[in-house]
């Protein structure tokens, strides 16, 4: 049974969503200088007959941090460990400031802290000069005040002491992991980060009676370390005071660029690994890595997979739910080896949206206008989102320093009724769009029989965008078109309002060498520099122009 709830109270865009082993605590963060984190409880969805309620429970202020990293939730829900960047301003007397003549170095500094949910205080902090990626809760040894973290050239183990966290160095001189296979880029060059000790992310599992943190790197490998018994029983005056009892076994090269997340999971006494990386590849392993990858999915160019995660809600499956760079949420399906979009970003996670329109003819069709200037067709009844056509002008050539052209407003063509005077209309769809530079575009968009979707059963219509016009003398230059309708006795013709405060009527023309549309008249509605928005009559005769005070 389904549920969305929405939950208020952070004031910028949330960077973490974090829950504990249970689901009972959520743990939410905003990006920013001091930023603000926000616990969440769950009350009731203990049966199938009630969805569970979050309920704001705990406030950390982040004062010290310049800007946060990561998040990591105890399993019982009671802690939280930040890992962020240290205000260049603030104090740091267990740090040595590095000067150069009578300036001290700005070197950024790492800092975790351990707080306490429930009386919002902060139990301990270990903060340095090493570049600080992740930190998380052991899941074996004292679980609520240890922590391993992990970062540029280092993996540390935390241990709260006396209001401190106390690191432990884990020794990797053992590990060669600078030859290791490193795959380069289309130039020949290494990545962008040649470190192979640069470590990005950390996971625990437990195989054969012995208990393993596994860390990945900026260079697509993965390091398994054993955790071994603790070496605290030790001469105080021993330097394995200093040093953790984890020790590194072996290394494996499993992708060609960072590797984001870690995840571990058992199932009929199986274990399998999944890994997600900066090449945009999610793979499934056995948990050993000890053979090659049992399943991947494979995203488009420039597309990062920043997250994997196994779902173990269906007893009878095996699968791992994705999150990308492109806003896409995918379900990879382990033993029927298929890819799925649970959900997608209609402008690909990058682009506002700027309007939004139902297309009259096919009615689950909606197209959306972007900051990008691309304008996408979505079929709302998959409850996917999945884009069946972009609209975009692929004559236009945009210089390098050209700003780009966003478009702003859109609007379908009216369905008629078959015995009117075009019943054409009622097969083809013709869309307007409004740019940002003042120009408005006629699309013509043909549906064709449907077809199955890549990896998927799913089938979609096969759909054909062409450009039918560019009206150019619509606006002046450079002023955006807010609105676009159609009307007339037919609706045939286009009529605009834009930023410069007149009202266009454009009209088409077929004749020999002048098939198009063509601005017929301009009024003017408004000062120059309005807003305006309009619409139009059902019978089409009349059009409503509004618009806000100009700045004339």
């Amino acid at each position: 049974k389904q549920s969305q709830q929405i939950l208020l109270g952070h004031t910028r865009f949330v960077k973490c969503v974090v829950f504990c082993e249970t689901g009972d605590t959520l743990v939410t963060a905003q990006i920013g200088g001091s930023p603000l984190v926000i616990a969440w409880r769950r009350l009731g969805g203990t049966d199938d007959t009630t969805a569970p309620k979050y309920v704001r429970f705990a406030t950390l202020h982040l004062v010290d941090f310049e800007s946060l990293t990561s998040l990591d939730v105890s399993r019982d829900g009671a802690k939280v460990a930040a890992v962020g960047v240290l205000m260049n301003n603030n104090s740091r007397p267990s740090l040595k400031k590095e000067k150069d003549g009578d300036n001290e170095n700005d070197q950024q500094h790492s800092v975790v802290e351990l707080w306490d949910l429930a009386r919002s205080t902060r139990l301990g902090r270990y903060a340095s000069d090493k570049k600080t990626t992740q930190a998380k809760f052991s899941r074996f040894r004292d679980q609520n005040n240890t922590l391993f973290a992990c970062g540029d050239g280092f993996i540390d183990e935390l241990t709260l002491e006396n209001g401190s966290l106390v690191p432990k160095t884990v020794v990797l001189d053992t590990l060669d992991l600078g030859s290791l296979l490193v795959v380069s880029d289309e130039k020949g060059d290494l990545p962008e980060n040649d470190s192979p000790y640069h470590f990005t992310t950390l996971a625990f599992h437990e195989e054969s009676g012995g208990k393993y943190v596994f860390a990945g790197t900026k260079r697509g490998a993965v390091v398994k370390l054993s955790l071994g018994d603790s070496l605290d029983d030790t001469d105080d005056t021993s330097e394995n005071d200093l040093v953790s009892a984890c020790v590194p076994v072996c290394a494996f090269q499993l992708h060609d660029a960072s590797i984001n997340s870690l995840a571990f999971c058992a199932v009929d006494g199986k274990g399998f690994a999944a890994t997600s990386s900066d090449d945009g590849t999610v793979k499934v392993w056995p948990c050993d890595f000890g053979t090659a990858h049992l399943v991947e999915a494979t995203h488009g160019a420039g597309i990062r997979v920043v997250s994997a995660c196994f779902s173990l809600d269906q007893s009878d499956s095996l699968e791992v739910i994705t999150a990308a760079t492109d806003g896409s949420i995918g379900r990879l399906d382990v033993w029927n080896r298929c890819y799925s979009f649970l959900a997608q970003s209609v402008s690909g996670g990058r682009a506002k949206i700027n309007a939004i329109a139902n297309d009259p003819v096919h009615q689950r069709i909606v197209a959306i206008a972007c900051d990008d200037g691309v304008v996408r067709g979505i079929d709302v009844s998959d409850r996917v989102g999945a884009t069946l056509f972009t609209c975009r002008d692929e004559t236009k050539n945009v210089s390098r320093n050209e700003k780009p052209e966003r478009a702003t407003s859109l609007g379908f063509r009216r369905r008629l009724d078959g015995s009117q005077k075009n019943p054409e209309n009622n097969t083809v769809s013709r869309l307007a769009v409004g740019y940002s530079s003042g120009v408005v575009r006629v699309f013509d968009i043909s549906y064709g029989e449907t077809e199955p979707s890549v990896g998927t059963v799913t089938k979609v219509p096969k759909v054909t965008v062409t450009l039918v016009s560019v009206i150019a003398d619509a606006h002046e230059s450079g002023f955006a078109v807010d609105a676009v309708v159609w009307a007339g006795p037919w609706h045939e013709k286009v009529f605009s309002a834009g930023r410069d405060g007149f009202l266009s009527v454009s009209e088409e023309t077929k004749e020999e060498g002048t098939d198009g549309f063509f601005a017929k008249s301009r009024v003017r509605v408004s000062h120059k520099g309005s807003e305006a928005a309009s619409c139009v009559s059902k019978c089409g005769a009349f059009v409503f122009v509004a618009a806000c005070p100009g700045s004339s």
